[in-house]
């Protein structure tokens, strides 16, 4: 205990430099989808994929209206199965890699369906 009137040291604590316990949540969701998904995405080119309501619901209103609707399946008429696997990866893991040619078209699908980029 420091007496009445002097200086004292402070130190920072920090958490480790793991990853966030959310984003550990959200990678094993991305990779546990196929077993644990409870809503369908279809594309327009017919592929589906499962992935989670909370996540959905979460990381978009446009989503957050279809599920509180009763949407167990959403079709996305405008992505393809390519570009939708590039949204569950962002939607999931909060970025993604895309290449140069790819990026106009995913950032205005991300418009489209109220995803903050």
């Amino acid at each position: 205990m420091a007496k009445t009137g002097t200086a004292v040291n402070m130190h920072c604590l920090r958490r480790d430099k793991h990853k966030d316990i959310q984003e550990e949540a959200c990678e094993h969701l991305l990779r546990s989808r196929r077993d644990t998904g409870d809503v369908t995405l279809n594309s327009n080119d017919g592929k589906t994929f499962l992935a989670h309501k909370m996540i959905l619901w979460a990381r978009s209103r446009w989503f957050r209206e279809k599920l509180e609707a009763g949407a167990a399946s959403i079709t996305l008429i405008d992505v393809t199965g390519d570009q939708l696997v590039q949204l569950i990866d962002l939607l999931y893991r909060e970025h993604c890699n895309v290449p140069d040619y790819q990026y106009e078209e995913l950032s205005r699908i991300c418009e489209t369906y109220g995803i903050n980029i």
